[in-house]
């Protein structure tokens, strides 16, 4: 028999891993060509995210616009956290390699 503890651990873990991939997908959507990293922090129940997000569309922005962009994309999945962390990089520019003699 499974005890009540353990029905809501499996819940909340299928509702994070879920979450998860939701929030994933609408920042893919948004920046295409973004490296992104989302991670439950609330113990598995999809109440509190990390978001990393780097890309070039954030060159020349403050971090203040950078997270704007972020929020406005997932202002709908928001609504259901208890909060949001949220991290934004610009990547390193890759070195032009000489052409080859």
């Amino acid at each position: 028999m499974i005890s009540l503890s353990q029905l809501v651990r499996q819940f909340c873990s299928k509702a994070s891993k879920n979450a998860e991939q939701q929030i994933r997908l609408l920042l893919m959507a948004r920046f295409p060509q973004a490296s992104i990293k989302v991670n439950d922090v609330s113990g598995g129940c999809g109440a509190m995210f990390d978001v990393f997000v780097e890309d070039f569309e954030f060159k020349g922005l403050t971090t203040l616009r950078q997270h704007k962009l972020v929020t406005n994309t997932l202002k709908d999945k928001i609504k259901e956290m208890h909060g949001l962390r949220i991290h934004t990089t610009i990547p390193e520019d890759t070195p032009i390699s000489e052409p080859e003699s």
